[in-house]
């Protein structure tokens, strides 16, 4: 059910930019499919680095007029540029206006605020082909961060292979996070 709910909510995401190079300039996008999240305050679409044309060893560079744009369910929700994640930057967010969500009917998912209520989760492939269970647990090497189980390829319905962008969610639907790595 978490899966559908998911696959019935999600928004593409184009980020881009003028990309300026040494022989030619041209507009370089890459698009995404993930679903939008909130807060309690903001509402956002939330991405890997890996699903845009940036590059964290030199971000930005080679770009002029960096942009993004979602859409859901053909309507347009935002339109302007990228935010990097402050705790990591390998999650960006793009802005989206809450009544412009509401009106095209997507489920805005909150991020949850007892991420361990539920020893495991749901993992959902960062295109949403494939979703598995999985157990993860607090590394108290790196706060902020949780790390899964080793026996989570076991668990997994599928062909399916955890990987930077998948999206974490929990039981109750709430949004534990982003696979960073």
């Amino acid at each position: 059910l978490l899966f559908q709910d998911f696959l019935s909510n999600r928004v593409e995401v184009v980020v881009g930019g003028i990309a300026t190079g040494l022989f030619s300039n041209g507009l370089k996008e890459k698009a995404s499919a993930t679903v939008l999240v909130s807060d309690g305050t903001q509402t956002m679409a939330l991405v890997h680095v890996n699903e845009s044309p940036f590059n964290l060893s030199i971000p930005g560079f080679g770009f002029d007029q960096p942009t993004a744009r979602v859409v859901g369910r053909g309507t347009a929700l935002a339109s302007g540029g990228t935010a990097f994640l402050r705790a990591d930057p390998r999650g960006m967010l793009v802005a989206v206006a809450p009544a412009l969500a509401q009106k095209a009917g997507l489920r805005v998912y909150p991020l949850a605020k007892n991420p361990f209520k539920f020893p495991d989760a749901l993992l959902v492939s960062r295109g949403g082909r494939y979703y598995g269970e999985v157990e993860f647990r607090l590394d108290p090497k790196t706060p902020g961060y949780v790390r899964m189980k080793t026996k989570v390829f076991s668990r997994l319905f599928g062909e399916f292979s955890p990987s930077a962008g998948d999206l974490v969610v929990s039981r109750s639907g709430e949004i534990l996070g982003l696979m960073v790595n």
